[in-house]
């Protein structure tokens, strides 16, 4: 379970610089006012850069959940799972830093003298003057080909290295096809045996639950969307649907090749597992208050353990999310506003503009639609900041309690709270770190969650977490 504390935080990689977070995605959007525009006959000044808000925030964000100990195999297991995947090497996207604030973590191309960005499958488009600093990084599924190329001769010892870092870094496609060649080629390797033979029990057809109870307990209409492991009851349109299956469905594959690699036998799925995902974050209060949860109301996601179910909400219906959008979308249609009064100017004539965060000024048509164009495309740099740091909440969440949901029901945690509080949420952890509307994979260090253990002073000593 994840906590809401209303606040945000920064959603890519640390790195060291001056730079704005994506919770600080341009607080004067929320004071813009609306477009001036006044016939005048002086001449245009120079065109300036607007500054916007460059200051950093940190979540206070803290995760919660009842738990108590049973020491035992089980828990042995995952420590050491845990202790080899927190030594896992870090991939990441290009950083690219926006000289109006803000930064992402994505992959990055130069096309036609334009930057493009590319996230959750749409492209963002800029000039390079909009970009303050770019700093080429390493991106997973560009990086596999040549990576899978170079296995054509090695050993299989070597080709299962490969193929658990295509697992590590969200690859899971890839990995479980790699999987399959190497056990074709080497029957007798045992971990590959046994990951193969896991993916063979996940490709079984298996039934729906009788999930209409709690779907009746939502107290909203849903649709139902499914995968092989998974029945998703939401009210979101089919595409997004689709697309947050498709994700889970990956979650579920790793959590099971991870466990089976080192060893651990798990149960697969016996029935679709059943995940809600509201549309508005009221609806997701009002169920959890009448469904004796009401301690967990302030959450952004949970794994209810009475309807072994997990239930989440979008993000874009909480704040500051919700207002945040609103304020840019009005942005836009002020300047779609402005740029058809600027198209209607006859030539040689001017218009003195004045809008929020701009210094007043006069200018022609060309001069003008330059302006409106810059700022469009400071608009475009919000919309893209806002929607990766949706993404990274909405699908880190949605990781990280399909974690736990998993967890009951392969049978490594025999009981609710069986685990103690930092290993069980520990574990969840290892699966939630999206960067740039990407997967990361497993194992990686959480930009959200590295504030919160900076402040932990002193640092807690570890014995007495592994004696708990």
């Amino acid at each position: 379970m994840i906590v809401s504390s209303g606040e945000r935080t920064d959603v890519t990689q640390q790195t060291a610089g001056p730079i704005a977070t994506p919770g600080d995605v341009d607080r004067e959007a929320r004071r813009t006012g609306p477009i001036h525009l006044q016939l005048d006959l002086a001449a245009p000044p120079a065109l300036e850069r607007c500054g916007t808000c460059r200051g950093a925030a940190e979540s206070r964000r803290r995760a919660a959940h009842p738990s108590s100990t049973a020491p035992g195999r089980r828990r042995t297991w995952v420590l050491g799972l845990l202790a080899g995947i927190s030594s896992l090497s870090t991939a990441d996207a290009d950083l690219i830093y926006f000289r109006e604030g803000g930064r992402i973590q994505a992959p990055a191309t130069l096309d036609d003298g334009r930057v493009v960005v590319s996230l959750g499958g749409e492209r963002f488009s800029f000039l390079p003057e909009d970009i303050e600093r770019r700093v080429p990084g390493f991106i997973p599924a560009e990086d596999w080909p040549a990576r899978r190329t170079a296995t054509g001769t090695a050993s299989s010892t070597e080709r299962f290295a490969a193929a658990w870092w295509a697992l590590e870094n969200g690859l899971i496609d890839e990995a479980a096809a790699l999987l399959r060649d190497i056990a074709a080629a080497d029957p007798a390797h045992e971990p590959t045996k046994r990951m193969v033979a896991i993916l063979d029990r996940l490709a079984k057809p298996i039934d729906d639950p009788e999930f209409e109870p709690f779907r009746r307990a939502l107290g909203v209409s849903t649709r139902v969307s499914r995968g092989p492991h998974v029945v998703l009851l939401h009210q979101h349109p089919e595409p997004e649907a689709a697309e947050r299956v498709e994700f889970v469905e990956r979650v579920v594959t790793a959590y099971h090749l991870l466990f089976a690699g080192s060893g651990v036998p798990l149960e697969p799925p016996r029935r679709r597992l059943v995940l809600a995902w509201f549309s508005e974050r009221d609806d997701y209060r009002r169920f959890l208050i009448a469904n004796e949860a009401q301690a967990f109301a302030p959450t952004r996601g949970y794994h209810h353990p009475a309807w072994q179910s997990v239930v989440m909400y979008d993000a874009r219906s909480g704040e500051p999310l919700r207002g945040d959008l609103a304020a840019v979308a009005k942005r836009r249609e002020e300047l779609k506003s402005a740029r058809t009064t600027l198209e209607r100017i006859p030539t040689g004539r001017r218009v003195r503009m004045e809008m929020s965060g701009e210094r007043p000024r006069v200018v022609g048509r060309s001069d003008g639609l330059l302006l409106i164009d810059r700022l469009d495309r400071d608009v475009t740099r919000r919309e893209l900041l806002l929607d990766a740091e949706r993404r990274a909440y909405d699908e880190g969440i949605t990781a990280h309690e399909m974690v736990h949901l998993l967890a009951a029901d392969s049978g490594l945690t025999p009981g609710h709270g069986v685990f103690p509080l930092w290993l069980q949420e520990g574990l969840a952890m290892q699966f939630e770190v999206v960067r740039g509307g990407t997967w990361a994979g497993i194992g990686r260090p959480h930009d959200i969650r590295l504030p919160d253990w900076r402040r932990i002073q002193p640092p807690p000593p570890l014995e007495p977490l592994l004696l708990d």
